[in-house]
């Protein structure tokens, strides 16, 4: 599309191709005849100036850790050569050819095998696990993603204690394979990342750099090199110092660093005679951050509470105060105080006369991991005076009703309470 017509006229006669029509009509037909190995290596010899550009590699908050500056077509070669020259192997690594990625790093570093287990795939390329994939059946919890590792494996990364490496499709491009056990590459086979990863922030990088290709362009190689670093340099300080002012907005300036550079937040404690309606207006924000909150199983029993459970929960459901009043910043979420009230606590149905216990819309998925909350904590002083129990789940119109006796009712909660059930 970058040579001209008389150019690219000239390519398709030497290609053995008709050479009249438009330029549309000629790139077609030339579409069509490079798909022989022949006809490819010639046009690419003609078009290489077309090829190369640089390459980066990036964190999803936006942050460029690694750029190489490329003066042929890109390739998995490239990123590998930055993923090798990391002090610490990137845990998950999220591209549009994973597959050739993991072969060609693999081939290159056989004694150590960068991407494994299951070749970078984040289950046993099974027929069972691969139809599971395909039915969007299948989730594999990393929960190191969250919480480190403990303790944490032989050479295992810093931040999460974990050994393993996986390359995953970004969703834009993850259903352009054809290999069926590329089922097993996708992001939405995680929960820890489905959601919460944007696989898309390199074209967004991309996106916002090409306003200066119109100066760039027109740079000797040494020229380009130096100024691109120098916009990279900035865009990270941008980005991080942007974080900074997020964090510290919500934390009241209570955030330090760690040895890796990574923000955390200060535990913030109120002395039990403090009022937590005079002091909450200034923390509450630092206490809900889900960062700050640790599952724990005194956290979701029915008598025994947190020492500032009950202030902080009776603060933010006050009616009294204003609806609007941000309660909780974590990233791009927001919830308010309005959203808490009308969370979904248990609320009346029509029962048709009879005693039917309904659990508190929240607490089912506290079962799973990473919380592994007990479920028999949730359940009445008296469940076998009940006639029906209701656990209502995330999925909309659905919910799990125990009507047999006790004993059926506590056996269906440790089957789902009991890993990968």
């Amino acid at each position: 599309m970058n040579l001209k017509v008389d150019a690219l006229r000239k390519l398709v006669k030497e290609c053995g191709v008709d050479s009249k029509g438009s330029k549309m009509d000629l790139l077609l037909r030339l579409r069509e005849e490079m798909k022989t190995r022949s006809t490819y290596d010639k046009v690419f010899q003609k078009v290489w100036g077309a090829s190369g550009g640089w390459a980066v590699i990036m964190c999803p908050c936006g942050i460029v850790n690694s750029v190489k500056f490329n003066i042929r077509a890109e390739s998995p070669r490239d990123y590998a050569d930055m993923l090798l020259s990391f002090k610490h192997f990137p845990n998950v690594v999220i591209y549009d050819f994973a597959r050739g990625l993991v072969t060609h790093t693999n081939f290159r570093e056989p004694e150590r095998l960068p991407f494994s287990p299951f070749e970078g795939r984040v289950a046993a390329a099974t027929p069972e696990n691969i139809a599971s994939a395909k039915r969007g059946e299948l989730k594999i919890n990393l929960s190191w993603l969250q919480i480190k590792k403990d303790p944490p494996d032989l050479n295992g990364h810093p931040a999460t204690g974990s050994a393993e490496h996986y390359a995953l499709y970004d969703t834009f491009h993850q259903y352009n394979t054809k290999d069926e056990k590329d089922a097993l590459r996708l992001i939405g086979l995680v929960p820890e990342l489905c959601g919460w990863v944007n696989s898309q922030i390199v074209e967004q990088l991309f996106s916002g750099m090409r306003k200066n290709n119109y100066f760039m362009n027109s740079l000797s190689p040494a020229s380009h090199i130096f100024l691109m670093r120098n916009i990279l340099h900035h865009h990270n300080e941008k980005v991080n110092q942007q974080a900074l002012e997020d964090l510290k907005r919500v934390s009241h300036g209570d955030v330090t660093l760690d040895a890796h550079g990574k923000a955390t937040l200060v535990h913030v404690n109120i002395p039990k005679d403090v009022d937590m309606a005079d002091h909450c207006g200034e923390q509450c924000e630092a206490l809900t951050m889900t960062s700050n909150l640790m599952p724990c199983r005194a956290s979701w029993t029915l008598g025994v509470h947190h020492p500032l459970q009950e202030q902080l929960v009776n603060y933010v459901l006050d009616e009294d105060r204003p609806m609007n009043e941000l309660i909780v910043k974590d990233g791009q979420t927001c919830l308010t105080r309005e959203n808490f009230v009308s969370l979904g606590l248990r609320r009346e149905m029509d029962s048709m006369g009879k005693d039917v216990y309904i659990v508190d819309l929240h607490i089912p998925p506290t079962w799973l991991l990473p919380s592994s909350c007990d479920p028999f904590l949730c359940l009445p002083l008296d469940p076998q005076k009940k006639d029906a129990l209701i656990f209502p789940l995330w999925t909309p119109g659905h919910f799990l009703l125990c009507v047999c006796c006790t004993a059926h009712c506590l056996w269906t909660i440790d089957r789902i309470n009991r890993p990968g059930c």
